[in-house]
């Protein structure tokens, strides 16, 4: 007979199936290390034997973000503020911080850059206004980061306007 006398991290799995084969089959997430005592008992005959256990952590890349630009009909005198408005979540409890990433266009199709580029744990970053021209695109990219792996990418884009020079006043009329 075989029997599992002791084990330091139950979490790892360590069983003994009805063929008396030693299975392992760690709880999902679980990593680390377990010292396992297995008996054996033949007859009036035991035995014991230890053995260890141990499993790396496989890290998950965090969930893309939801990102907008604000604001959303910028002038040339305004301020980039790109936005995480839904942040990424990491199953392994990560702290993650965000890649920002400025790209503009002067077609809204084909982009260049970046032109900056930010890595922060804020929800935010703002591109000055002396980066941009009007009828240029912006496009922001964030990419979440967890100290291991990149999550997926997200972007937004926005048109600056061009702002009128066009100023007028009014004479009264005698």
């Amino acid at each position: 007979t075989y029997t599992i006398t002791g084990n330091t991290n139950p979490g790892c799995g360590v069983s003994i199936d009805a063929g008396n084969h030693i299975d392992i089959r760690p709880e999902p997430k679980w990593f680390g290390v377990s010292e396992v005592t297995i008996q054996v008992a033949y007859g009036g005959l035991t035995d014991t034997d230890v053995f260890t256990v141990r499993v790396n952590n496989i890290n998950d890349p965090p969930s893309a973000p939801v990102v907008a630009i604000e604001p959303n009909e910028p002038g040339i005198t305004d301020a980039l503020v790109c936005r995480v408005t839904e942040p990424s979540t990491d199953a392994d409890g990560d702290v993650i911080i965000y890649i920002y990433q400025w790209f503009s266009s002067l077609n809204g199709v084909v982009f260049t850059g970046p032109h900056w580029s930010a890595r922060t744990e804020a929800l935010n970053a703002t591109l000055d206004p002396s980066y941009t021209s009007g009828g240029q695109y912006w496009k922001c990219l964030v990419t979440p980061f967890d100290g291991v792996l990149e999550g997926g990418a997200s972007d937004a884009t926005v048109r600056v306007r061009n702002d009128s020079t066009i100023s007028a006043s009014l004479d009264k009329a005698s």
